[in-house]
C-alpha cells in the first residue's frame, strides 16, 4: 500500500446487528422445535439437524471473511478491507463516486451474495444499475463507485469523509 491518505472503518450498524441476532434466534428456535418433535422418536433426524447446523456455520464463516472491515484509501488506490482478501480499485479508474440513493436501492436484487448476517455483499443489479458488486458491512452510509471499465461498487465507510477525499485525489493526481 502507498501513502494512506484517508482511512475508514466499516462497522456493523444497529439495524444490521439486530437482522444477526434474528437470524441467530431464528435458527436457535427451529432447532429446538427440530429437537423436540424429530428427535425425541426418530434418532435418524440427526444427520439432517446436523446437516442444517453445517451448513448455517459454513454460510456465517462465509459472511464474515467476505465482510468489509476497512476502507483505505492511499494517494493511487481504494481498498475494499475484508479477512479474506483485498479489493483494489485505482483511482485513476473512478469515474463517479457519490452516495448510493434511496432511488438508487429500488428494485435491487441480490444475484449472488449473502444479505443480512454480516451486512451484504455479493453481485446485485437492478433495472438503474445492471451489475453492481456490493461490500457493505451496514445498512447506512451506502457509496457508489463507478469506474471507467463498467464496474460499479457499492461500500459503506462510516465516515462518508471518503467521498470527498476520493474526488480530492482524482482531482489532484488524475485531471488535466
Amino acid at each position: 500500500m502507498n501513502n494512506i491518505v484517508f482511512q475508514s472503518n466499516s462497522s456493523l450498524d444497529k439495524r444490521t446487528r439486530i437482522k444477526m441476532l434474528i437470524v441467530f434466534g431464528t435458527m436457535v428456535f427451529v432447532s429446538s422445535i427440530f429437537i423436540v418433535i424429530y428427535l425425541k422418536n426418530d434418532k435418524s433426524g440427526i444427520y439432517v439437524f446436523s446437516g442444517i447446523w453445517i451448513l448455517y456455520f459454513l454460510f456465517m464463516i462465509l459472511g464474515f471473511y467476505q465482510t468489509p472491515n476497512k476502507y483505505i484509501l492511499s494517494d493511487s488506490k481504494l481498498y475494499i478491507k475484508r479477512p479474506y482478501g483485498l479489493i483494489r480499485i485505482d483511482i485513476k479508474d473512478i469515474k463517479n463516486i457519490r452516495e448510493f440513493t434511496k432511488e438508487d436501492k429500488q428494485g435491487l436484487i441480490r444475484i449472488f451474495g449473502f444479505e443480512g448476517l454480516f451486512g451484504n455483499f455479493g453481485r446485485y443489479a437492478s433495472k438503474r444499475h445492471k451489475r453492481l458488486d456490493i461490500y457493505t458491512s451496514r445498512d447506512s452510509n451506502w457509496v457508489l463507485i463507478e469506474t471507467s471499465f463498467g464496474n460499479k461498487y457499492v461500500i459503506s465507510p462510516d465516515d462518508l469523509k471518503l467521498i470527498v477525499k476520493t474526488i480530492e485525489i482524482k482531482n489532484r493526481n488524475y485531471v488535466a
